[in-house]
């Protein structure tokens, strides 16, 4: 039997896992469009604020290491584009613009989610973020150090960070003592 799995963090990888436990011989391969399959969500704020030091802390496991634990392949930087249920081929484009289809027994889709921004003034200016991913931590990092949002960001509120979280995590309460600890340093 092979499974195909799009979508490579929390869902896409417990679900190649199970999988492999219940049936070792079975072929499971994901596809993520991400560099990432499995982060520390938590640890976003911390990052953030400094208390987590690199984005690679924050990296729980790498597609290589995932791979050998659980068997499953893993395939980033792979967007599907098309399914054709009927054929059971899933089109896969990379990041580098080739394509290709990829056959399968059973497809998984685990996408996850995409924050919800809500339609208010100043969404769409420089400085404000949603909080999903090590990468947009990333992003409000180097916003905040590179605009030197320290205390006179504090002061001038077109020139602050701010951000938009999933309900899942970082909570609000984190963010805002991430925020708080970069613009008080």
């Amino acid at each position: 039997m092979k499974y195909v799995i799009l979508g490579g963090v929390a869902a896409g990888t417990k679900a190649a896992a199970k999988l492999k436990r219940l049936d070792r011989q079975s072929e499971v391969v994901i596809f993520t469009k991400s560099t990432d399959i499995s982060y520390a969500g938590c640890g976003l704020p911390y990052y953030i604020g400094g208390d987590i030091a690199t984005r690679d802390e924050l990296i729980v496991n790498s597609p290589e290491k995932y791979a050998g634990l659980t068997g499953a392949q893993v395939q980033t930087g792979c967007e599907a584009v098309g399914i054709d249920s009927s054929a059971k081929q899933v089109s896969i484009r990379r990041t580098d613009g080739s394509s290709f289809t990829e056959n399968y027994d059973k497809l998984i889709i685990a996408t996850g989610a995409a924050p919800f921004v809500p339609p208010v003034d100043g969404v769409g200016l420089a400085g404000a973020f949603c909080v999903r991913t090590p990468d947009d931590a990333v992003a409000i990092r180097a916003y905040a150090e590179q605009n030197n949002c320290r205390r006179r960001c504090r002061r001038a509120a077109r020139q602050s960070v701010s951000t938009a979280a999933p309900s899942r995590y970082p909570s609000a309460a984190q963010m805002a003592a991430a925020l708080r600890k970069i613009m008080t340093s």
